[in-house]
This record gives C-alpha cells, structure tokens and sequence, in this order.
C-alpha cells in the first residue's frame, strides 16, 4: 500500500532543499540579498513543512486514505515572490532587499 502527499514549494526549519529557503534565508543568513527564481510580483504557492508533516502524519493514520493521492494544505491567498521575500526581511530584521528577476 502507498499513499502520494503532494505540496507546493515548500520551506522551513531545516529544509535545506526547499527553494525559498535556498532563495531567500540561507542568503539572508549570510548576509547577502535575496532573489526570486520566477517573476516576483507573482503569486506562488507555499507549503510549510510543519504543516505538510502533520498532513502526512494525519494521512498515514487513515487506512481510508491509502492508495491515493493527496494534496497537502497551503494558503488559498499565497503571497507573490516580492512578499515572500518581504517576509523573510522582517524575520531577519533585514531592510527589504529583492534581486531583480523579473
């Protein structure tokens, strides 16, 4: 038996994969300005790993959810990449510093 959790990009504490924190804290941590790989006035969707382990804990605990494919919560008013990044700033008391790539 398998079951598929699906997330959108996803980003949080020890997540050294994810790409907003590859993007934008680990920058931020060094120092460094950050940068969006997609048009930043965009929005884009967003899963929070504290989040996606408690949908995958809650799916595994569900015979009734096995054999399928799920999709994990994410904000239904997901934030453009500039305020992704605006975000970050705050969290690092950092001035807001975007790389342009869009």
């Amino acid at each position: 038996m398998a079951t598929i959790a699906r997330s959108a990009d996803f980003y949080g504490a020890r997540t050294t994969n994810g790409l907003p924190n590859a993007l934008v804290f680990e920058p931020f941590a060094k120092g460094a300005t950050a940068s969006w790989l997609v048009n930043a006035t965009v929005p884009h969707s967003l899963t929070f790993t504290s989040d996606a382990a408690r949908g995958v804990v809650m799916l595994a605990e569900r015979e009734t959810a096995w054999n399928q494919v799920w999709h994990l919560p994410t904000t239904p008013a997901p934030p453009t990449g500039r305020e992704f990044i605006e975000m970050g700033c705050r969290g690092f008391r950092r001035l807001g510093e975007v790389s342009r790539t869009e």
